[in-house]
């Protein structure tokens, strides 16, 4: 018993050092989107859905359109926030990958 009184109160001390990383808004969520056929055009086409941008402490909605198939990747990666190289949180924009 005469160890485990310390052992609790050390615990309890460390447990109250902890630093509590500051709640960063989540993305409302996505509206529903109808996807129309594709413009005519001589190159290929893919739809790029729309996603949130988060700027100026709020966010925006960039809505989807058709882009060129060429030059990114096969997927679309929504932007998101994530633990960035120093501890913090960073807001990662939306875009192409793999």
């Amino acid at each position: 018993m005469k160890i485990l009184v310390p052992a609790l109160a050390g615990a309890l001390l460390v447990a109250g050092c902890v630093v509590q990383q500051p709640s960063y808004p989540a993305p409302p969520p996505l509206p529903a989107e109808v996807i129309p056929l594709p413009p005519v055009s001589d190159a290929p086409l893919t739809w790029r859905p729309g996603d949130w941008v988060f700027a100026g402490g709020s966010y925006r909605y960039d809505a989807g359109r058709y882009v060129p198939a060429v030059g990114h990747g096969r997927n679309w990666m929504f932007a998101h926030w994530a633990v960035g190289p120093q501890g913090g949180m960073v807001w990662v924009p939306g875009g192409w990958a793999g």
